[in-house]
């Protein structure tokens, strides 16, 4: 090459652009995740159509002793964030009212996980299967496949080996667990009192099929746990002070049931089907019938705590209950008149919300993991939890797929959380 062809060869490369680098599917992920924790919800003002009610008093000034201890249950009855760090896995953190989350993008499969790794000490067999942390309390079995949120994102687990097989970006704002229902998983993406958003998923692919908007009556509750609840072909969502029923074979409201005692901490649905139950204040239990919603039962404490966390069994509702700590009841039959105190909740964060699985009630901490009968609320098992050179560790919110039991854990000391796997104790039903 002669000196004429070298400068004309240096022009053309300083003319000619680079190629591009090209796009992956994390930075699709990641551009979408960002854009979703910017986007804003609009207020929803469409018109509400009420259904008759029984009034009932209003709070008035009573509601305010309550919204103190009501932040308590937020943080060391209900919220996992205290225990898993949930901002420090996020990107930035979601201001109240101001997110909306979609997710049209296909989900991003996740890399295989690495191998098992034992977890000393740990209550029956426990190891360490994948370090996605799953927020206690919202890891649920269903469809072949088990359902929860790390922050920031919707996983589907494989149960045959714990591996992350799938996942979706998405901002909650409230602990709840994901409800599965005809092939489709269902979350509470969007929850302020400008507005909630129930985001629909196919169960097999994760890919979305439904987003529904639903108009908030007043305020969400400040001790919010436990919100969205599912039976037949309908959700339950606690909308402030109403209860909104939604279908999910056509994705629309079919159902407004106003509520004015107070904004609702809480729902579930009994494992049959047939009732309904919902917590208010500080504290009214409610039970309704199923699918007509008529009251069947009121039952009332007064103390200055707030309910949330419900979980529904044969044997009647668990919850957590924050009066000047935090603790774990059951009451049979839904009656308050006969709750029973079962653990305490306080320095355990969400890893003691009771979890209802493979036929057993579980009940985590950092002391003990504890496995119950549904029935009566008789413990069947009890497994110690292990420390770490004396400081402690987290095991709890359990779901169960066939032998095994999965849950979430964290042990603070070591640096170490994620996904542990055990096997199911004869006693609690393995």
């Amino acid at each position: 090459m002669n000196t004429e062809e070298r400068q004309l060869a240096d022009l053309l490369h300083r003319v000619t652009p680079e190629p591009p680098r090209r796009v992956t599917v994390e930075d699709i992920a990641f551009r979408l995740a960002n854009e979703a924790g910017q986007g804003r919800t609009p207020r929803l003002r469409e018109p509400r159509r009420r259904e008759p009610h029984r009034r009932r008093p209003s709070w008035g000034r009573a509601w305010a002793p309550a919204l103190a201890a009501a932040a308590v249950v937020a943080v060391a009855g209900g919220s996992a964030a205290v225990a898993v760090g949930l901002t420090s896995h996020h990107g930035p953190a979601a201001a109240t009212g101001s997110t909306r989350t979609t997710n049209s993008a296909l989900p991003a499969t996740s890399a295989a996980s690495t191998s098992a790794v034992p977890i000393t000490d740990g209550p029956y067999g426990a190891e360490l299967v994948n370090k996605h942390t799953i927020t206690p309390g919202t890891l649920v079995s269903g469809d072949s496949y088990l359902f929860g949120f790390e922050p920031g994102y919707l996983d589907q687990i494989n149960p045959a080996n714990g591996t992350v097989v799938q996942r979706v970006p998405v901002n909650t704002q409230v602990i709840s667990t994901p409800v599965i229902v005809g092939g489709q998983v269902w979350a509470v993406t969007t929850y302020t009192s400008a507005g909630a958003v129930l985001t629909g998923y196919d169960a097999a692919t994760l890919a979305q099929v439904a987003s529904v908007q639903v108009p908030v009556s007043g305020r969400v509750s400040f001790a919010a746990a436990g919100v969205l609840a599912g039976s037949g072909h309908s959700l339950y969502l606690a909308a402030g002070n109403d209860l909104v029923v939604v279908s999910t074979d056509t994705h629309k409201i079919t159902r407004r049931f106003v509520e004015l005692q107070g904004p609702i901490n809480s729902l579930a649905t009994s494992p049959d089907g047939a009732k309904l139950y919902m917590s208010l204040g500080n504290f009214t239990l409610l039970t309704y019938g199923l699918p007509g919603l008529p009251q069947l039962a009121s039952s009332t404490m007064s103390v200055s705590g707030v309910g949330a966390n419900l979980v529904a069994t044969s044997g009647g509702v668990w919850g957590t209950l924050n009066t000047q700590s935090t603790s774990v009841f059951f009451a049979p039959g839904g009656n308050l008149a006969k709750l029973v105190h079962v653990g305490d909740a306080m320095g355990a964060n969400g890893y003691a919300i009771p979890t209802y699985s493979g036929g057993a009630v579980w009940l985590g901490g950092s002391q003990t993991l504890v496995c119950a009968s549904p029935a009566n609320g008789k413990v069947l098992a009890t497994a110690t939890v292990p420390k770490d050179n004396g400081a402690p560790e987290y095991v709890g919110g359990v779901a169960v797929a066939g032998s095994r039991a999965y849950a979430s854990y964290s042990s603070p000391s070591a640096k170490q959380a994620g996904t542990a796997a055990m096997t199911v104790p004869a006693a609690c039903g393995g």
